[in-house]
């Protein structure tokens, strides 16, 4: 069957590619769009073309700064993908209402995927460059690496910023808050220098016992340093602490550190904890008193 398509529609039979996520930057402006128009126009030299419209954020920062990230998002972020080409970042900061970060990790020359990523959770400052640099660590001088670090913590600092309540994860504050009408006490350990700053930012801080982070100790996970220094915080002997963690260091410190350990994550990353869950929604407190064995 034949069937008339008006040549200003015609687009929508040829354009059959995945939608992207166009980032950009100019100075302190960042921008996240959605662009459908996007299509590869050589293998060697790769060479790619994007439609943006001239009327856009992203085209005027794209036409100051000459240069722009192609993403291609996964179907986890469908709805945000869907969210973000439906408003306009003149207006609304597209990065903290949709939850996402970007991160400018090739301006150094080094890859970064999603494995080098996971292998950062729970490691400080210092040595998650160097797990980030990898075999070009070499490649800059210890005052290089410095810099470094404090360049990306200033980045991170400035994320932290856009931080508000509603990026919580989903159950957190339910855990806690029942935690503390239970008079169970919470004390966060975090190799993050900066972790303080971030919980107030989620407006947690009046649930928790103490905080206790990166500028607390010498070691950082893995070591028990953190989790040992918690438990005395508490006033509580390390065998009757329970640690919750993200981060295949963080499990190896709890254990180190002669505690038990809830692991939240997949088991190739928090396998050896004592009780594995898919995410903080799904413990509770009759989770918590059974694997404490009280």
């Amino acid at each position: 069957m034949r069937v008339d398509v008006p040549l200003a529609k015609a687009y929508l039979l040829l354009n059959h590619g995945p939608v992207t996520l166009v980032s950009s930057r100019a100075g302190e402006r960042s921008n996240l769009m959605a662009a459908s128009w996007a299509m590869p126009l050589d293998f060697d030299p790769p060479k790619v073309a994007v439609v943006i419209d001239r009327s856009t954020l992203t085209r005027e920062l794209v036409d100051a700064s000459r240069e722009f990230a192609l993403n291609i998002p996964s179907r986890a972020l469908a709805d945000a993908t869907l969210g973000l080409g439906s408003i306009s970042g003149r207006s609304r900061d597209k990065w903290a209402d949709f939850r996402l970060t970007a991160m400018p990790a090739d301006r150094i020359g080094v890859p970064f995927d999603r494995q080098r990523n996971e292998a950062l959770r729970g490691v400080d400052r210092m040595n998650s460059l160097l797990l980030l640099l990898g075999e070009n660590a070499e490649r800059f001088t210890a005052a290089e690496r410095e810099s470094l670090c404090t360049e990306k913590n200033a980045e991170y600092v400035r994320i932290i910023e856009r931080v508000t309540p509603q990026h919580l994860l989903p159950g957190a504050r339910e855990l806690l808050e029942n935690l503390r009408a239970s008079g169970i006490p919470v004390v966060v350990a975090s190799s993050s220098k900066n972790a303080r700053q971030v919980l107030e930012r989620l407006g947690i801080l009046p649930l928790l016992k103490a905080v206790v982070d990166g500028n607390d100790v010498a070691a950082a996970k893995p070591a028990p340093d953190l989790f040992l220094l918690a438990a005395q915080k508490l006033g509580i002997a390390p065998d009757a602490c329970i640690v919750v963690e993200d981060a295949q260091a963080g499990v190896v410190a709890a254990h180190a550190g002669g505690m038990r350990c809830i692991g939240i994550g997949p088991l190739e990353r928090v396998g050896k904890a004592e009780c594995v869950v898919g995410s903080v929604a799904e413990i509770n407190l009759p989770m918590l008193v059974s694997l404490n064995g009280r």
